[in-house]
């Protein structure tokens, strides 16, 4: 291609001839190897000069490729076709001239995430799938600068699933951190800052548990959980007002920093920072206080501490695993400190991807799903008989809004309410659950309802 296009060819009109197909290939090869030469398949290694400057390398471009291959050796791009590589693999060309020019111009990498912020799109949220470039077919190249557009692939609920756009670059911009958790389509809204660390305490477990498997299989550990949620409630909520990210629909939960979180459970002897924290929190209406202190007290005499080390041990670790995921550690860091010294930032943002991810993958296996319904969980009975509706309340409260739905390994489902009061309920099958978390994600902002006949 450059041996036609001569000297003074760059990477814009290289592109712009690939573009044009096989055939046009062809044509300009009739400036290097000839008339004949060109149209020709199959040509005959003996019947041309091959020592001539590019023949051998066209003879080898334009010849056929059996099954088996030449010398029995099978093709190893576009395997089991037999058309020469010249009229298969020009567009597979044009895509590496097309890599080459994303570098050389500074277009943006596969995958980023941007926010579109004009036009029919406008404040969508998108992944970049390809850049778009223009030709300008005047100069048979493509037009100066960075890319003028990309094709993206659109997110959110207002997009269907595999829509592909392209978009002007000057109507989108890089999203910013914290935009990552709508991105993943994790819960960015809540009915409070408290239900909005509850949703997050529960993905961060998920994810630990599906990525350190080994550390709940222990006994302890199982007996440990409904506490490690709660602990791990506790350190977000202070972690979110402790940074100013209070909202009263928790839309700013996902800012928290995991460095500012393990400074409630980071250490074994700030136990009694907890305490206070849970307190302070209890006395400002912030949190069901004695319930919560209800389910974290767990050790009463004389094992207490090592029960409450083993607890924080767990809690942080949870914490750590997952920040340590969300961000890169420096080089020369170990794997404790960036997070517990503050030296990098992670915040909860960094992790929705993968947190949603893994309940997406224990939507259909054994893990653990929880879904928060803010409405009123409903059940509808639908027999030829008869028809009603019951609501859903918590037994020890009679809390009707506010429920965690929970699937576990058992087939008997659970709820829990906002205070932390957690029971099983032979109306709430798990495998219904989980249909539910499939269909309709892990928060509901409106009533749900389930049908019983």
């Amino acid at each position: 291609m450059l041996a036609a296009l001569g000297p003074d060819a760059d990477l814009g009109h290289v592109m712009w001839h690939l573009d044009q197909g096989p055939a046009h290939v062809r044509e300009l090869a009739a400036d290097v190897v000839g008339p004949q030469l060109a149209a020709a398949t199959d040509i005959d290694p003996l019947s041309v000069e091959t020592d001539r400057p590019h023949i051998a390398t066209w003879v080898w471009l334009t010849r056929t490729w059996p099954p088996g291959g030449p010398w029995g050796m099978p093709r190893g791009v576009a395997r089991g076709l037999p058309d020469p590589a010249v009229d298969l693999l020009t567009e597979w060309a044009l895509r590496a001239a097309k890599t080459e020019l994303d570098r050389v111009r500074g277009a943006l990498n596969r995958g980023a995430l941007m926010r579109i912020t004009a036009g029919q799109h406008d404040g969508q949220l998108a992944v970049v799938l390809a850049s778009a470039w223009r030709f300008d077919d005047e100069k048979k190249t493509v037009v100066d600068g960075p890319p003028p557009g990309y094709e993206v692939q659109l997110l959110g609920p207002e997009s269907e699933s595999e829509r592909r756009v392209v978009v002007p670059t000057e109507m989108m911009r890089l999203a910013r951190r914290e935009e990552m958790a709508e991105a993943a389509g994790f819960p960015t809204t809540f009915s409070d800052d408290w239900h909005g660390c509850v949703c997050w305490a529960q993905g961060l477990i998920l994810w630990h548990q599906h990525h350190a498997p080994e550390v709940w299989a222990r006994e302890p550990a199982q007996a440990y959980a409904p506490a490690i949620e709660r602990l791990l409630t506790v350190a977000l909520l202070d972690a979110v007002r402790q940074e100013g990210l209070s909202e009263p629909d928790g839309s700013r939960v996902h800012l928290a920093k995991f460095s500012a979180a393990l400074e409630i459970v980071g250490r074994p002897h700030r136990w009694e920072r907890l305490t206070a924290t849970v307190e302070r929190l209890a006395e400002a209406g912030i949190i069901p206080a004695r319930a919560l202190l209800e389910r974290i007290q767990l050790a009463p005499e004389k094992d207490a501490a090592d029960e409450r080390r083993a607890m924080l041990e767990l809690a942080a670790a949870v914490l750590t695993a997952n920040g340590l995921a969300a961000r890169v550690v420096p080089p020369g860091s170990t794997p404790e400190q960036p997070l517990a010294a503050g030296t990098v930032s992670p915040m909860l943002a960094d992790q929705a991807l993968a947190i949603q991810k893994t309940a997406a993958a224990s939507s259909i296996d054994d893990g653990t799903v929880s879904v928060l319904v803010d409405g009123t969980v409903w059940f509808a009975n639908d027999s030829e008989m008869t028809w009603s509706k019951v609501s859903l309340a918590c037994a020890e409260c009679q809390a009707r809004t506010g429920l965690t739905l929970i699937a576990s390994s058992d087939p008997e489902g659970a709820y829990e309410c906002g205070s932390g009061h957690r029971r099983r309920d032979h109306r709430l099958p798990a495998s219904a659950i989980r249909h539910i978390y499939s269909l309709r994600g892990a928060h509901i902002r409106e009533d749900l309802e389930i049908r019983r006949s």
